[in-house]
C-alpha cells in the first residue's frame, strides 16, 4: 500500500484529535456573513455550485479576502482550490493559514501562507515577515503545471510548531505529503485569507475556493493501532498504523515478529512521505496464498503512548496473469458523444483480491508508462490517462493520470499491462475492425470486453460500447455477457527469421506452459532438437531454437499436440503447418495472376500472385508498384510488414479491405490474403502492374488494359482478368482472359478459371439424368448440364421447352464460361411456378468469337 492512499486512509492522521472552529463551504450564496470576509469585496462572487470565484478584471492586479482566526498552534488547515490556466510567476493564489492584520497586502502583515503556482508550478509553505518572504517546505516541482488544476491541501501544525503539508490534487482524497518543517516565529494568529495575483485578462474568473476547515487539535493518549499489513512483495510487508509513530520505535526489529518460521524482520525504514507506515524486509519469501500473522509490540506514538500486543494476518500472491484485464479501450475520442475527448484505458482487477499497481507498466509497441499509486479493490476499476485529463474523468469514478501515458493507435495496436516484476497480466491487440461498426468506429466510442472469464479470446470477446454516452469508464460495461471459450487454437503458420530459428503463430493466446514444452511439437524429417520459448506479450506466437540447420529448398511439416489456449481448450485438427527457410525472390520467380483493377463501387482492387519457382519466398521482401505518368516506377508499396512465407506452388492476394474481397467473390484460402493499406493506383481503361523484390529489381510487370477483357462483356466491373498459362508471356494480352461467369467473376487464392491445362479436351457437354423429380426427395432432384471447354472465350445460351414447343425457361444467357462447370434445372419456369410433368427440350448452344459453335438438343422427362 502506497503513502498516497495510506494518508487517504488516514485523513492525515496526527497525534491529536480535531475539534473544527472555522468553516466555510459557500452554500449560502453570501460571503459577507457566518463567517464574515474583509477586503477586496467587489472582486469576489459566489457561484451557483457554491463555490468563491474571482471576479476582479483588473490587469496586474493583486486583490484578497480574510476573516478572523486566532488558531495557530495545534491546527488543522484543510481547503479545495481549482485554478483554471496554467500559473506563472505572475498568476498564483497565496493561502494564509495565519495572519497578523486583515490586509494581506499591507507589507507589515506577517504570518504563513502556501503558494499554489509560482514559476516552478509547485505547493509550497511561506512564511511573511515585515522584510519578505522565505520558503519553509518547497514542493514538488510540476504539480499544478496542467492548463486547469484541481487540488486540495492539508496543513497540519503540532504543539512543537512543526507544519507539515500535503496536496491531493485531482482532489481525489488521496493526499501526498510535501514535506515538514518546525518554525517558532509566529505563534499566534489574528486572521485566515486569501490572496490571488493575475496579470492579464486570460486569467480573469478563473480561481476558484471551497470548503475551508480550520480546527483545533487536542492531545491523543491512546496508542497507535495497526490498521493493515499488506505484502508488496514475496519478501517485503508495508505495516499501516493508525498514527504518526516514534521513528525509533517504529523501526525497532525486535517489535516485529512474523509466524510460521519467518521470525523477525532484517531491515525496517519509515516510509518517506508517510510517517504512519513502516517497510518490513525479510530474509525468506512469503509462500503464495498461505495466512501469516504478524505481531507487533512496544511501537510508540509521537506521545509515547506505547502498543501492547498488537497483531494481525496478511497473505502474499504471487501475481498471476489475467489478475488485472484491460476491460475498456477508448482510441479514438473523437467526435466526443457523452464522455470527455480524451484516450483512456479502463483496467478491472480480477484477482479476487486487493491489488497495488504503483510501479506496474502500460506499454504499446512505441512507448511505455509507469503506473502511479493505485490500490484496487477486487472487481473494481481505475481510469488511466494522461495527467491533463484526469480531472476530466473524477466524476466516473477512480481515475489516475499516467507520466507519458502511450497514445493509442485508432486503427489499432497492441496494449499490455506489466507487473511490477515485469510479468505480462494482460495484452489486447485491437483494431479498427473490432467496432464491426462502422459508424462507432470513426470515433468516440469505446471497445468493452464481453466475459472477464475469456479475457484471452481476443476479438470474439469485445464490441462497441451500447452505452449512449459511448461508453463506460469507471463502471460495469454495457456489452458485459457470457461468452464462453470453447474453441480449441489453431496452428496459422510458421515462418524462419534464419536456419535456426522458427516462429510459430496460432490465433489466439496459449497457455505458456503448454506452449513451452517440446515434446508438445514435432518438425517431420528434422535431426536435430530443438528449444521452445512463448513470447509475450500476446503468447500466441513460439519460437524454436534449433540445434542443426534447416535445408533450403526443402519444405519441413511442424506439428503441435496437447496445446492449450488460457481456457484450457487443446489443439484440435488444425495443428499442422509447413515451414523451411526463404530465399530473394528473382525475375519469373513469382508472377502476377489475376489482376482487378475496376472494382465495382463498394469493392477494391485486387492483384493475385503465383510462386512458380522451388523456392520459399517472403512476402515482405516483396513490392507491389505502378508507372507514372512519365513512365518511371512509382507508387512502390511493401507488401508485408511483417515476415509471411509463399510456398511453392502457392497463391498470394493482395487488397486494402479482405472482408470487401469476401463479400464480392469466393475466397476458398483466406489466409493467403495479406492487407495492403495503400494499394497503388490501377486505372479502370489501362495501367501498369509491377512486382519488385527488395532489392528494385522488376521480377514481373502487367502493361493491362481493358481491352483485354472478353469482347462480348459491355461491362467490366467488378470482373478480373486472369492469366491463361502461368508460364506465357505476361505482356502478351492473347495470354490474358476475363474470369468466367460461373466462377463469380474472379478466382482469388485458387485455380484460374481460365487456366490453361495441359491436354485439353475440346468443348464437351454432358446432361443428366433424362428422368428427374424435383421433389426434394434426395433423389435426381436436379436435371445438370456439365461441360468442359478446350480454350477460354466461350459462350453458352441454355433454353428450354415444353412438348408444344413454347418455350418455358431461358436458364443460361450469354454466360461467359471457364474452362469447367456446371449448371441445373428445378423444374421451375421463368416466374419459379411449378411446371407440370411431361417431356421438355432442352436447347444448348456454346460459341465463341472466332467462329467455333456446338449446338446440343436434349430430351428430358419432369416426374412426380
Amino acid at each position: 500500500m502506497s503513502s498516497r492512499m495510506l494518508l487517504a486512509v488516514l485523513g492525515c492522521c496526527c497525534f491529536y484529535l480535531a475539534q473544527p472552529q472555522v468553516k466555510e463551504d459557500f452554500q449560502d450564496g453570501n460571503f459577507l456573513v457566518n463567517p464574515a470576509w474583509l477586503g477586496n469585496i467587489t472582486d469576489w462572487t459566489v457561484n451557483q455550485a457554491g463555490q468563491l470565484e474571482s471576479a476582479s478584471e483588473t490587469v496586474n492586479n493583486s486583490f484578497y479576502l480574510s476573516t478572523p482566526n486566532s488558531l495557530c498552534v495545534e491546527t488543522e488547515w484543510e481547503f479545495f482550490i481549482r485554478l483554471n490556466f496554467n500559473p506563472s510567476g505572475v498568476n498564483y493564489a497565496d493561502i494564509f493559514l495565519t495572519a497578523s492584520a486583515s490586509d494581506l497586502l499591507q507589507k507589515t502583515t506577517t504570518g504563513y501562507f502556501v503558494r499554489i503556482g509560482n514559476t516552478l508550478d509547485e505547493v509550497s509553505l511561506y512564511r511573511k515577515d515585515a522584510t519578505g518572504i522565505a520558503k519553509l517546505i518547497d514542493g514538488e516541482d510540476g504539480t499544478v503545471s496542467a492548463n486547469d488544476n484541481l487540488l486540495r491541501i492539508k496543513v497540519i501544525r503540532n504543539s512543537s510548531a512543526q507544519f507539515t503539508l500535503f496536496r491531493d490534487i485531482g482532489s481525489t482524497g488521496y493526499y501526498t505529503k510535501e514535506g515538514s518543517v518546525t518554525d517558532l516565529t509566529y505563534m499566534t494568529s489574528s486572521y485566515f485569507g486569501i490572496l490571488v495575483r493575475q496579470s492579464t485578462s486570460s486569467f480573469f474568473k478563473k480561481h476558484f475556493f471551497d470548503d475551508i476547515l480550520i480546527k483545533q487539535l487536542v492531545p491523543d493518549l491512546s496508542p497507535p493501532e495497526v490498521v493493515s499489513a499488506l505484502a508488496i512483495s514475496s519478501n517485503q510487508l508495508d505495516v499501516l498504523f493508525s498514527e504518526t509513530v516514534d521513528p525509533v520505535s517504529g523501526v525497532t526489529l525486535d517489535h516485529y515478529m512474523v509466524s510460521n518460521d519467518m521470525s523477525n524482520p532484517v531491515s525496517a525504514k519509515m516510509d518517506a512521505l508517510n510517517s504512519a507506515l513502516v517497510h518490513l524486509t525479510f530474509n525468506k519469501s512469503f509462500h503464495h496464498a498461505q495466512i501469516y500473522l504478524l505481531h507487533v509490540e512496544g511501537v510508540k506514538d509521537l506521545s509515547e503512548n506505547a502498543l501492547h500486543k498488537g497483531q494481525i494476518s496478511f497473505s502474499y500472491f504471487f501475481t498471476r496473469r489475467f489478475d488485472v484485464l484491460i476491460h475498456e479501450i477508448m482510441a479514438d475520442p473523437s467526435p466526443p458523444g457523452g464522455l470527455p475527448e480524451a484516450e483512456f484505458i479502463e483496467l478491472r482487477n480480477n484477482s479476487g483480491r486487493q491489488l497495488q499497481l504503483s510501479g506496474w507498466k502500460l506499454i504499446t509497441p512505441t512507448s511505455a508508462a509507469v503506473l502511479p499509486d493505485c490500490l484496487l479493490q477486487p472487481d473494481s476499476f481505475v481510469i488511466l490517462t494522461a495527467p491533463a485529463n484526469e480531472h476530466l474523468f473524477t466524476t466516473f469514478g477512480n481515475v489516475r493520470g499516467v507520466a507519458g501515458f502511450p497514445p493509442l493507435d485508432n486503427e489499432g495496436t497492441v496494449v499490455s499491462i506489466l507487473s511490477k516484476e515485469g510479468m505480462v497480466v494482460h495484452s489486447v491487440s485491437y483494431s479498427k475492425a473490432w467496432y464491426v461498426n462502422t459508424v462507432k468506429s470513426e470515433g468516440g466510442w469505446t471497445l468493452e470486453m464481453i466475459d472477464t472469464q475469456s479475457p484471452c479470446t481476443g476479438k470474439n470477446n469485445w464490441k462497441a460500447s451500447t452505452d449512449p454516452r459511448g461508453g463506460t469508464p469507471g463502471t460495469r460495461n454495457s456489452v458485459e455477457g457470457v461468452n464462453k471459450d470453447d474453441t480449441p487454437p489453431k496452428m496459422i503458420r510458421t515462418f524462419c527469421t534464419d536456419s535456426l530459428t522458427i516462429h510459430v503463430f496460432f490465433d489466439e493466446p496459449l497457455d505458456s506452459l503448454s506452449a513451452s514444452a517440446v515434446n508438445n511439437y514435432y518438425l517431420e524429417n528434422y535431426t536435430g532438437t530443438f528449444t521452445v520459448i512463448p513470447l509475450a506479450p500476446l503468447f500466441n506466437e513460439v519460437k524454436l531454437h534449433l540445434s542443426v540447420p534447416l535445408l533450403k529448398k526443402t519444405i519441413y511439416q511442424l506439428t503441435a499436440t496437447s496445446i492449450t489456449d488460457c481456457q484450457g481448450n487443446v489443439i484440435g485438427n488444425f495443428n499442422k503447418a509447413r515451414t523451411g527457410c526463404t530465399e530473394e525472390a528473382n525475375r519469373d520467380d513469382v508472377v502476377i495472376n489475376e489482376i482487378l483493377f475496376h472494382p465495382t463501387p463498394d469493392g477494391t482492387d485486387y492483384v493475385e500472385c503465383l510462386n512458380l519457382s522451388n523456392k520459399m519466398l517472403d512476402a515482405a521482401h516483396l513490392f507491389l508498384a505502378n508507372r507514372n505518368g512519365t513512365g518511371a516506377v512509382s507508387s512502390i508499396k511493401k507488401i508485408s510488414a511483417l515476415p509471411f512465407t509463399i510456398f511453392p506452388g502457392d497463391y498470394l492476394v493482395l487488397t486494402e479491405d479482405v472482408s470487401s474481397l469476401q463479400k464480392s467473390y469466393l475466397v476458398k484460402h483466406p489466409e493467403l490474403v495479406l492487407v495492403v493499406p495503400s494499394m497503388p493506383s490501377f486505372p479502370n481503361d489501362k495501367g501498369n502492374v509491377i512486382l519488385a523484390n527488395s532489392q528494385g529489381g522488376i521480377i514481373d510487370e502487367i502493361p493491362y488494359s481493358e481491352k483485354w477483357h472478353f469482347a462480348l462483356i459491355s461491362n467490366n466491373e467488378g470482373v478480373a482478368l486472369e492469366r491463361i498459362d502461368p508460364v506465357g508471356s505476361s505482356t502478351d494480352n492473347n495470354n490474358w482472359h476475363s474470369a468466367s461467369s460461373s466462377s463469380g467473376y474472379g478466382t482469388p487464392t485458387y485455380i484460374n478459371s481460365q487456366n490453361k491445362e495441359k491436354g485439353a479436351l475440346n468443348a464437351v457437354i454432358e446432361v443428366r439424368p433424362t428422368i428427374f423429380s424435383p421433389d426434394n426427395d434426395g433423389h435426381d432432384d436436379m436435371f445438370l448440364v456439365n461441360y468442359q471447354a478446350e480454350a477460354p472465350g466461350y459462350v453458352a445460351n441454355i433454353r428450354i421447352f415444353n412438348s408444344y414447343g413454347m418455350q418455358v425457361r431461358y436458364l443460361v444467357k450469354n454466360a461467359l464460361l471457364g474452362r469447367s462447370g456446371q449448371w441445373t434445372w428445378d423444374g421451375l419456369d421463368e416466374n419459379n411456378r411449378s411446371l407440370p410433368v411431361g417431356f421438355y427440350v432442352v436447347y444448348i448452344e456454346f460459341f465463341n468469337l472466332h467462329g467455333k459453335k456446338k449446338l446440343m438438343k436434349r430430351t428430358v422427362v419432369l416426374a412426380k
